[in-house]
């Protein structure tokens, strides 16, 4: 018995990982009149870190920078372009050593447009 709770133990550690996701929704653009046009739809850039201990990585604000950055590079947004309903998704995965070693993600999605007018 006390055999069979070690191999379970350890089975349970080496194949379970965690995942929480959240996230906030905002708009940096007020769209109230019909003066703009969508260039594209969900584009979205995203950024990691790795945490040991609760050591290393980027803080929060620097990932979301990071990864605002990213979608602007990775879609050419330009200088006439605006990023608007935009949307920052949080997912935190930790290792089977659980709170030991995690990664946190941040993805930023926005819709490109131009103003018209």
């Amino acid at each position: 018995m006390k055999q069979l709770t070690i191999i379970s133990l350890i089975a349970v550690l080496f194949t379970s990982c965690l995942g929480v996701h959240h996230g906030t929704f905002q708009s940096s653009v007020a769209l109230s009149e019909n003066n703009y046009k969508i260039i594209k739809r969900n584009v979205s850039g995203q950024a990691s870190t790795t945490i040991v201990l609760g050591f290393g990585g980027l803080g929060k604000d620097a990932l979301v920078a990071r990864a605002k950055e990213n979608l602007i590079k990775e879609h050419s947004v330009t200088g006439t372009q605006q990023l608007a309903n935009v949307s920052v998704d949080w997912k935190i995965v930790t290792t089977p050593v659980y709170f030991v070693v995690f990664t946190r993600t941040c993805t930023v999605t926005a819709d490109i447009i131009e103003f018209t007018k």
